[in-house]
């Protein structure tokens, strides 16, 4: 079978930039590790949070670009009906994905407040935010997990849309990833309070400042995801509508 993703521009966009980004998170983690040694430090509870989350982010990425070659730019809804199996393949991927991807997710945010406790866990008022957010971190992943794994019932319909059942027409990702967003924004606001109890010239503040402040890029592309990965697209609209729920 001839190599079609290019067919869909999206699709070949996104095939592109994973393949661009695994090796650049690759560099990156190693790097840190790299920094850690020559810094005469053992690698802290925060660097092997950074690469578990990295192996989880190199599984949901070849799970990506394994999906994106099974779908091959093909229209989705006319696989389901022309090929129902090779569509039922793909959407197990998918549904693969929906649980690697919050993991990843819940150990990103683990390495960086790790980081935080590290270095300013001596202030208590600080220790005990750093718990809060962790905590309602760790409690939205799990229920995300669930709420994922229950999309539709029977689990079955995932896969096989035209078999009777209910779906959540794939909305489940976007209060996910408005946490996720929300979690980003909250560790910039914390590390900004954070920087200000340290000692040092008004300079480096804002250096460091400028530095963490980077986290809230992400909380802003958290939102722009939302807005691009769940507008309902054709496919939802025809294929699921009639038997979903709001």
């Amino acid at each position: 079978m001839a190599f079609l993703v290019f067919q869909d521009p999206l699709h070949g966009a996104f095939f592109v930039l994973v393949l661009i980004l695994m090796p650049m998170s690759i560099v990156a983690t190693g790097l840190r590790f790299l920094a850690t040694k020559y810094s005469g430090r053992k690698p802290g509870l925060e660097d092997w949070f950074a690469l578990l989350a990295l192996l989880f982010y190199l599984i949901t990425s070849i799970l990506t670009e394994t999906t994106l070659a099974v779908i091959n730019g093909e229209n989705e809804l006319r696989m389901a009906v022309e090929d129902p199996e090779r569509f039922a393949h793909f959407r197990k991927m998918i549904y693969a994905n929906t649980f690697f991807y919050p993991i990843q997710m819940l150990l990103v945010k683990l390495s960086i407040m790790t980081l935080y406790h590290r270095i300013f866990g001596v202030n208590q008022a600080f220790a005990r935010w750093i718990y809060a957010i962790g905590l309602v971190h760790i409690a939205w992943i799990i229920l995300a997990v669930l709420l994922q794994a229950l999309e539709c019932l029977p689990v079955e319909k995932f896969r096989r849309p035209f078999i009777p059942g209910r779906c959540l027409t794939g909305v489940v990702g976007a209060p996910i990833e408005i946490v996720n967003s929300l979690v980003d924004f909250a560790l910039v606001i914390l590390a900004m309070f954070m920087i200000q109890s340290i000692s040092i010239t008004k300079g480096m503040k804002s250096k460091l400042r400028a530095l963490f402040g980077l986290g809230s890029i992400i909380g802003i592309i958290g939102f722009v995801k939302i807005g691009v990965s769940y507008t309902p697209n054709q496919f939802c609209k025809e294929l699921l509508s009639p038997v979903t729920i709001a």
